[in-house]
């Protein structure tokens, strides 16, 4: 997932000046242009998700999709590199979009499988953390990479990092397999003498014993499902799940509404810096930091103020914060490098990406893991129609689905407006 976004990011800043090497775009048609490919990656992920998630549900293994989300990965960096006409450009974006929903399913099921649902939120949100530094270093890489020693190199890291992905696939052992070959016993002894999550909090010496499972258990019956479920259930249940609990689909609007925002900065931050200060690849590249860096640091923050009161009040904290730089980027004024006030313009500039960094940091795990809570509470309260666990890759492919249209949405949205307005 690492990977996945830092090939993402690595592109954007140097797309513009890509397109207008490469195809000799007009400036008043690059807009639209970068809002299009951007919009192919998004719409071939939203297409690719949910059968990714179907397949990754029914297979005894998930290093066969991995390795396939990779492959594609690696078609789609070497047709950027090469391609020299739209077409092969927008065939390169496809190809990743099918990369990003492979990895994002499957990787998101890997992550569940191997810690469970307790604590899902700081698990989630530590890892998203870290999966950010990619996000965080492409751009500012990519740009200063470009513009010191050209684009051939922009893809030579890219190639480098799929080569170390590719190795770390490989070696990956899901806790599955591990069961599968009876291993668990040796790589997950339980020590007798160290509490774990069933363990009494009194000692079975004491005459009272309390389990964590027994303070913290909760009615199941508002989540009984009817028996009377359609026939296509057992194939996709999470498609019954959505539009039965209103509680998926106010995720899933979040969930929205984050990707439509990045996908909004995505197209829009490279040819904005340009247009104000006149900023070369390297500069604007270098904006992406006051963006993602608040989101790296906070991150983990917002997951813990989410396992210990849930996700609506971080949500709630990160909506409002969003809200206010959002309507203040207008009042930014375009002052071109050695013009009085520029410097004054561009710290303006990156303080409200920074907020808008804060802002994210609040919602951008929530949408997950509310849903798993959801999902997870439906499988225990009806555990004779999930008898093989609960969809948890389907749920992703659903998120990722729902994620990847908001990137298609927001590049386009932000594009006509840039354009017309």
């Amino acid at each position: 997932m690492f990977t996945d976004l830092f090939l993402y990011g690595i592109i954007v800043p140097t797309l513009p000046f890509i397109l207008s090497s490469r195809l000799h775009l007009p400036h008043n048609e690059m807009q639209q242009s970068i809002s299009l490919l951007l919009a192919y990656y998004a719409g071939a992920s939203v297409v690719a998700s949910l059968p990714a998630g179907y397949i990754a549900d029914h297979l005894p293994s998930h290093q066969l999709p991995f390795l396939s989300g990779l492959l594609a990965m690696l078609i789609s960096t070497a047709l950027l590199w090469l391609g020299q006409t739209w077409t092969i450009l927008a065939i390169a974006r496809v190809f990743q979009g099918i990369s990003a929903s492979v990895v994002w399913t499957v990787g998101l099921t890997m992550i569940l499988d191997a810690v469970g649902s307790r604590n899902l939120g700081v698990v989630l949100s530590s890892i998203f953390g870290f999966i950010c530094v990619g996000e965080l270093l492409a751009p500012v890489l990519g740009g200063i990479i470009y513009q010191q020693l050209g684009e051939a190199w922009v893809f030579g890291v890219g190639f480098l990092m799929l080569a170390f992905d590719l190795v770390v696939r490989i070696l990956v052992v899901e806790k599955k397999v591990v069961k599968r070959y009876g291993w668990d016993n040796i790589l997950f002894q339980k020590d007798s003498n160290h509490p774990n999550e069933t363990s009494p909090l009194i000692s079975t010496k004491d005459k009272t014993v309390v389990k964590v499972t027994d303070i913290s258990s909760e009615s199941l019956n508002e989540w009984k499902l009817p028996s009377n479920v359609p026939n296509w259930f057992s194939k996709i249940p999470i498609l019954y799940l959505t539009s039965n609990s209103p509680r998926i689909s106010a995720s899933l609007l979040l969930c929205l509404t984050h990707s439509m925002t990045l996908g909004i900065f995505d197209a829009t931050i490279p040819l904005e810096s340009f247009d104000l200060f006149s900023f070369t690849s390297r500069s604007a590249g270098l904006l992406f930091i006051p963006l993602i860096l608040p989101y790296l640091l906070l991150a983990p923050i917002a997951g813990l103020i989410v396992d210990r009161y849930g996700t609506k009040i971080p949500t709630a904290i990160g909506l409002l914060i969003l809200a206010s730089p959002l309507t203040l980027f207008g009042t930014v004024k375009a002052v071109s490098s050695g013009q009085e006030g520029h410097i004054i313009e561009v710290i303006k500039f990156s303080v409200l990406l920074s907020i808008c960094g804060i802002g994210i940091a609040f919602i951008s795990s929530q949408s997950i893991i509310d849903e798993s809570f959801v999902v997870d509470k439906y499988e225990k309260a009806n555990p004779e129609l999930f008898p093989d666990g609960a969809p948890y890759a389907q749920l992703y492919a659903m998120n990722n689905v729902v994620f990847s249209l908001g990137l298609t949405l927001g590049p386009l949205i932000a594009g006509s407006i840039r354009t017309n307005f």
